[in-house]
């Protein structure tokens, strides 16, 4: 229970920072029938500070769900794509599944955002979504399939060496 308290601690002080310039937290809403939703308002702030409101969405190469992120992302994937041989398959792999399926998105007046039909699709996304803020991009889940996976995540993070170990390391340097 103490960890999950200094958690949440952590996430608040860090939420109240005005100089966040990741994305953090998780958010759920709902997409109309229109096939819009609302972006939640840290993220779009994140956005329009990086000078826009267009946002690039791709499937994840690792889980059932999209990757979303800025333009300044999507140029730094593409310079990464780039530094592969011309003709190499990986180049090719990365920059079929990458940028090929990759599509941007226009944030509205009111904070939407359309997701295509293909998009949908991908994620299996039908009503009720999920945001997760995973650093310089977020992703948008299924719900259900992200409630699955949250608690995967948690439990692996709790039995394995991944942050017991960095803990351990970070108490043994102060």
């Amino acid at each position: 229970m103490g960890i999950k308290l200094l958690f949440v601690c952590i996430l608040l002080i860090l939420l109240m920072s005005a100089d966040i310039k990741i994305f953090l937290s998780i958010y759920e809403n709902k997409i109309d029938d229109k096939k819009r939703v609302s972006v939640p308002a840290q993220f779009r702030s994140i956005i329009e500070g990086r000078g826009g409101s267009i946002i690039y969405a791709y499937p994840s190469l690792k889980n059932q769900c999209l990757e979303v992120c800025t333009p300044q992302r999507i140029n730094e994937l593409e310079s990464h794509i780039e530094s592969f041989d011309i003709f190499s398959e990986e180049r090719d792999i990365l920059a079929t599944s990458i940028l090929g399926a990759c599509e941007p998105m226009q944030i509205d007046a009111k904070g939407r955002i359309s997701i295509s039909d293909r998009l949908l699709d991908f994620a299996q996304i039908d009503k009720e979504i999920v945001f997760v803020g995973k650093g310089k991009v977020f992703e948008i889940w299924n719900k259900q399939d992200f409630n699955n996976y949250f608690s995967y995540a948690r439990s692996n993070v709790r039995n394995s060496s991944l942050f017991t170990n960095k803990l351990k390391n970070s108490e043994a340097r102060s």
